[in-house]
């Protein structure tokens, strides 16, 4: 998934037995969803027995709402988060024999 600056956010409420997981391979391996950092709206992934997996990105989200069990890893960089219910996340950890990072460069 994508957002663009004036995009409006995934809204998965309320949804039995949602699973979601990123693309495994191409330039977004791993990825599941990319807010532009610019965009203050909140992505909701509140279902009932949801499962999702990979990189959550939106930095500007202001409250970014989850609920339900994450799947084999879940990373998230969001602004602020609420979760719901019974959550329970393993978070940060990529998946097995896998790294999140692919090239890393530091400038100046």
């Amino acid at each position: 998934f994508y957002t663009t600056a004036n995009g409006q956010p995934p809204t998965f409420n309320g949804i039995s037995n949602l699973s979601l997981s990123p693309p495994t391979t191409g330039p977004n391996a791993g990825v599941l969803y990319y807010q532009d950092p610019s965009n203050t709206r909140s992505p909701i992934f509140n279902g009932v027995s949801t499962t999702i997996s990979g990189l959550i990105y939106a930095p500007g989200a202001t409250n970014a709402i989850f609920n339900g069990t994450a799947g084999q890893y879940l990373l998230m960089v969001v602004g602020a988060a609420t979760f719901n219910g019974s959550s329970a996340y393993d978070l940060a950890s990529p998946p097995p024999n896998a790294s999140l990072t692919h090239t890393t460069i530091l400038g100046e």
